[in-house]
């Protein structure tokens, strides 16, 4: 490559030579004048022409794959199910599963233990229920509570994971 292919144009020499073009004056010319290349000032004519201004147009990178509704439809199927892998929620939204982990990362979410709750019986429910319409009326001001016992029945969720927010 000639070194005069690198100089750069200012959007106002880029008019000037859009400008003589249009008046006739040929792309060598117009090359040799502005001390670069013939395919840079045909480069130049062509953008004018196809976009109607000489100044550059950027490109901000790849289009996103999902719009705001979509993002949105996989946040709510999210909130339904926390505990889906991102493996899942992509094969659901037809994305690959660092999409997922991007968009989720963007809006707040991250991968944490799932808490662990209690799980209560039909008999345990309607036990509670009984206990708290007999103590409505007590004084809880007068009352010590010593909650000292953590207890959990059935599946080991104390490796689950799931989607929150902080």
């Amino acid at each position: 490559m000639s070194p005069r292919s690198h100089v750069l144009i200012s959007p106002n020499k880029k008019g000037e030579i859009y400008g003589k073009y249009e008046r006739g004056m040929s792309m060598k010319d117009l090359a040799a004048e502005a001390g670069c290349s013939k395919s840079r000032v045909q480069g130049i004519i062509e953008h004018q022409k196809r976009t109607g201004t000489v100044k550059p147009t950027f490109n901000t990178g790849n289009k996103p794959i999902l719009n705001a509704q979509a993002e949105e439809r996989m946040v709510r199927h999210v909130r339904a199910s926390p505990k889906q892998i991102a493996d899942q929620i992509a094969d659901y939204m037809k994305v690959s599963a660092s999409t997922v982990r991007r968009i989720f990362k963007k809006r707040g979410y991250f991968r944490a233990r799932c808490r662990c709750k209690p799980i209560l019986s039909a008999k345990n429910v309607k036990d509670r229920l009984a206990w708290a319409t007999a103590n409505e009326n007590q004084d809880w001001t007068r009352v010590i509570f010593t909650d000292e016992s953590a207890f959990e029945h059935g599946d080991d969720q104390a490796h689950e994971s799931c989607w929150r927010l902080p």
